[in-house]
């Protein structure tokens, strides 16, 4: 919103008159009003193959922790609450990998409306989309929450756990 208001200050002189703004300068002074230039980073420009590396690394650094996470767990679990615990939190990693990849489907979904924004340069409608996209999220959140609690009943058995 801070970034916001000073678009706004910056674009507008003391009687609501637009400034003297070519609607590219106007476009480069709110992206970076928005976007700090030194965070940002084009993967339109330079060597693709340095630019995939570059970008897949963190994701590979996060999918290892993510395994080392579930050995992790899978040692606690069978060591200290023994085969049954065991055997149940193996049998509902299936439902738990359904309601993630629905979860990263949505993400996915989002993701491509905040690109599509920003890459138009249309930033008002960037900002409505995420704020948007967050309470979507939040309902969401509560939703499944609710029917999780309510029916994991019904998904155990229909699981035969």
């Amino acid at each position: 919103m801070a970034a916001h208001r000073i678009l706004e200050n910056r674009a507008y002189s003391g009687e609501g008159q637009q400034a003297s703004l070519s609607p590219g300068k106007w476009r480069e002074e709110s992206r970076e009003c928005l976007l700090d230039r030194a965070q940002m980073k084009d993967m339109t420009k330079g060597n693709p193959v340095k630019l995939i590396i570059g970008f897949a690394i963190p994701m590979l650094i996060g999918n290892i922790f993510q395994q080392i996470y579930n050995v992790v767990d899978t040692v606690v679990v069978g060591r200290f609450l023994g085969e049954e615990a065991l055997a149940g939190v193996g049998s509902t990693g299936t439902l738990t990998f359904f309601l993630l990849s629905f979860v990263l489907g949505l993400c996915n979904g989002a993701g491509l409306v905040v690109a599509q924004c920003y890459g138009s340069g249309k930033f008002k409608r960037l900002q409505q989309s995420v704020v948007a996209l967050v309470w979507v999220a939040g309902g969401l959140t509560i939703v499944v929450s609710i029917l999780g609690i309510a029916a994991s009943r019904l998904f155990l058995s229909l699981l035969a756990v």
